[in-house]
């Protein structure tokens, strides 16, 4: 009977997926060399230290807002799950316990 509630649920999922579409990202090359060898890397630029990169702060913005459109049918067994957690958890404990 649990078996019902999942394959809803991932019925549900699956034609959110066929309605999203991933945002695109655009590759540029870039030599990466190592120890080992030199290898192309064409999303290193997605690599920003600083995070002050306009264009990979946008797509990194599309990504999330993808993300978020394709689990929002699943936030009901997401808060499900963290009640379940977190009733798990002592209340009273207040630190991580030490050895004496």
């Amino acid at each position: 009977m649990h078996l019902k509630p999942f394959l809803f649920t991932l019925v549900l999922t699956m034609t959110t997926l066929h309605a999203q579409t991933p945002p695109d990202v655009e590759k540029r090359p870039h030599t990466v060399t190592s120890p080992h060898g030199e290898r192309q890397d064409e999303y290193y630029w997605l690599r920003d230290d600083e995070r002050k990169d306009p264009q990979m702060l946008a797509y990194l913005n599309a990504e999330n807002a993808y993300a978020d459109a394709v689990l929002a049918p699943l936030k009901a067994q997401e808060d499900k799950l963290y009640d379940e957690i977190v009733a798990r958890i002592k209340q009273d404990d207040s630190s991580v316990p030490e050895r004496d």
